[in-house]
């Protein structure tokens, strides 16, 4: 059975509060719906909290950062809790079980944690990245923002490949109509052969009064130039919502301690954001800046690793 909603779970139990404050020790209702609970009344249970904090799906969660607390249904079968979440982000609180075919399995739930400012607020459900028919999707953008709206949306942007007329297209459809669903304005950028070899990230714009595609012409391309001081410094300044690969709360943390000043900074952070290497970050920031002592294990390996200030970054370097 298809669900018109990302998480099944929802059908079968009702979590409150969904959004808690951090640092406030908060309570947990888990409280079955329907005939379905997969939890008996005083049976103690192991449930896992775990913190989402990388930004690639494929790094998360840190089981470092795991905690796990013992859980046991009241009389009602209601699962009643207290813990207090100290991160804001998303947490995952797994129950793991025994099913009645013997099997153990587990049980997911979500919970958001968020400061102070926030609480309160007025979550808004969106997407900021939808194709149509003017691309790879199978509906046109008026369609696309129908069965959005249809499924609670509250705001929604067209982006599809190399074209930013579609998402204007279902702007003027909807903009007369009091559907309350807010659609943006965006496509997605595709560049053109550069330096002898494609280089096609397929950045996201949204929200641009013109058409980023538009302006890019090939016989230009090779002239961006990769030493532009302010933009190195807007993305120290925290910039980076909508920059493929940066735009991560650890990743824009990192790049607002390093400071980079060129593009070889930017490409070692992104080798580096990732498990295992994400220990030598601290050190490879510190490095680059003169506060610690640029080491090498032999003075034959400097000419291989002076580049990333004596730390093993790339696999190029170690072959």
């Amino acid at each position: 059975m298809a669900f018109p909603i990302e998480y099944e779970y929802l059908y079968h139990y009702d979590v409150y509060p969904k959004v808690v404050r951090k640092d406030v020790e908060t309570e947990i209702t888990i409280r079955p719906l329907g005939g379905r609970t997969c939890f008996f009344p005083g049976t103690d249970y192991e449930m896992t909290v775990k913190g989402i904090t990388g930004g690639m799906p494929a790094y998360f969660p840190v089981s470092s950062q795991y905690q796990s607390v013992t859980v046991c249904p009241d009389a009602d079968g209601v699962i009643r809790f207290r813990h207090t979440f100290c991160i804001e982000q998303e947490y995952m609180l797994d129950i793991a079980y025994t099913d009645h075919r013997g099997r153990s399995t587990k049980e997911r739930f979500y919970i958001y944690c968020v400061d102070g400012d926030l609480i309160g607020r007025y979550p808004y459900i969106g997407d900021l990245h939808t194709h149509t028919t003017y691309s790879d999707g199978n509906q046109n953008p008026e369609v696309v923002c129908a069965n959005y709206r249809k499924a609670g949306y509250d705001f929604l942007a067209i982006t599809d490949h190399r074209r930013y007329y579609p998402s204007l297209e279902a702007m003027r459809f909807y903009e007369k109509l009091p559907v309350g669903l807010r659609v943006l304005p965006g496509e997605e950028v595709h560049l053109p052969k550069a330096f002898g070899q494609f280089i096609d990230p397929h950045t996201i714009a949204i929200g641009g009064e013109y058409s980023v595609n538009a302006l890019i012409e090939r016989d230009d391309v090779d002239n961006i130039p990769t030493d532009d001081a302010d933009t190195y410094k807007f993305l120290a300044d925290g910039n980076t919502a909508g920059v493929f690969q940066l735009e991560s709360t650890g990743m824009t943390r990192y790049l607002m301690e390093m400071g980079p000043k060129k593009l070889e900074h930017i490409i070692a952070m992104v080798a580096l954001y990732r498990p295992g290497p994400m220990q030598f970050i601290p050190s490879y920031i510190e490095r680059m800046n003169g506060r610690e002592e640029v080491k090498y294990l032999h003075p034959l390996m400097e000419p291989i690793f002076a580049e990333t200030y004596g730390i093993p970054v790339y696999q190029e370097q170690i072959m």
